[in-house]
């Protein structure tokens, strides 16, 4: 047998022998997993963005859920355990972040009670600034809130589905950040 006949058997044992390893998806050298746990639920990559302002990526995002969902209302009106993860390209000062995000609080959730903009400003005083290799984290588990954790950010749980909603519409809302960001995140290709 040859030796290249060998190292492909072998290739294929260890394929087969590690047949659980959760497989990825690379868009830009950047790896998403095909699938997460949050809770105790397993939830399956729906779809992955680019932040993008002027022809620039500034970070790539990947949502996860636990069946494919074509529009926000799927994602956003149950109570279901859910997941986006950002991986930072480039540079993104604390104010740059912070600016962005409270934007998409007030245009997505602008009639906010006065806890839940206590919270939201509890996650903007969370995130330091981002250089790229850097991620964040945000997963939320029913009964239990965000889990907000990233490569700067010791994880930290915010309560309530309401702050999930109004967190996860910055990318998903009626006025989401970056459309095209959207679009990718309900599985369209947006990159």
């Amino acid at each position: 047998m040859s030796f290249a006949r060998v190292v492909s058997l072998l290739a294929l044992v260890c394929a087969l022998a590690w047949g659980g390893t959760v497989a990825a998806k690379a868009v830009d050298g950047v790896e998403f997993p095909d699938s997460v746990q949050v809770g105790g639920a397993k939830l399956l990559r729906n779809g992955i963005g680019a932040r993008t302002i002027l022809f620039v990526r500034f970070y790539l995002a990947a949502l996860y859920v636990e069946k494919s969902a074509n529009s926000a209302g799927a994602v956003l009106g149950p109570d279901r355990p859910r997941e986006v993860r950002l991986a930072m390209v480039k540079d993104v000062s604390k104010q740059r972040f912070q600016e962005a995000a409270q934007a998409g609080f007030d245009k997505n959730t602008p009639k906010a009670s006065a806890e839940l903009k206590a919270r939201e400003a509890q996650f903007l005083a969370l995130v330091p600034a981002q250089v790229p290799g850097d991620t964040l984290t945000f997963s939320y588990e029913p009964g239990v809130g965000t889990h907000i954790k990233g490569s700067k950010v010791a994880e930290t749980v915010i309560a309530g589905k309401d702050f999930a909603d109004a967190l996860f519409a910055i990318w998903l809302g009626e006025h989401p950040v970056d459309d095209g960001l959207k679009k990718g995140l309900m599985g369209k290709d947006s990159l």
